[in-house]
């Protein structure tokens, strides 16, 4: 629900400026800055901040989690996909800039949910694998000694496909 929320958000504001497709290349710009950022995580980690949520959130949403409410898991979840949204927001970033250039904002919209049911498809899978105490041990392990890769990966992507998106706009 935040990404949605904050899809349409950045979708309406943007739509006064389609025309000379100034949201796709600034989009493009700062998801290339993202990307690059992900992949100086990656090779220079010690230099500079990294690009995670701050501590203080993680523990709000532990705690809120702890609680074990239904209020408070939304308000820890809506908290962790906030601050989320600088890890993975590149490549979101990227969506809407390429959507932003559809010809009607109603269809910039459909897209965009059409992205975020797509985007959360996998996480339900991922959800409903890890409610086995095995597979959440197994998938915890594999987190651990594959992050890295999986940051230098996703910021590779993110900069190819914020320089492809300037290339065709």
């Amino acid at each position: 629900m935040a990404y949605l929320a904050l899809g349409v958000g950045l979708l309406k504001a943007v739509d006064f400026f389609t025309r000379q497709h100034l949201p796709a290349r600034l989009g493009a710009l700062v998801a290339i800055l993202i990307g690059l950022w992900m992949i100086k995580d990656y090779f220079l980690p010690s230099w500079g901040w990294k690009l995670q949520a701050p501590g203080k959130v993680s523990e709000i949403a532990r705690q809120s989690a702890q609680k074990a409410t239904i209020p408070a898991l939304v308000v820890g979840g809506f908290l962790i996909g906030l601050c989320t949204v600088p890890c993975s927001g590149a490549v979101y970033l990227g969506v809407l800039s390429l959507l932003a250039l559809q010809p009607t904002a109603m269809l910039g919209y459909a897209y965009l949910i059409l992205y975020n049911v797509i985007f959360i498809m996998p996480l339900v899978v991922i959800l409903i694998l890890a409610s086995t105490r095995p597979t959440l041990n197994r998938l915890a392990h594999w987190n651990l000694h594959h992050k890295e890769w999986v940051r230098l990966a996703l910021g590779s992507g993110v900069v190819i496909m914020g320089l492809i998106i300037l290339a065709t706009v």
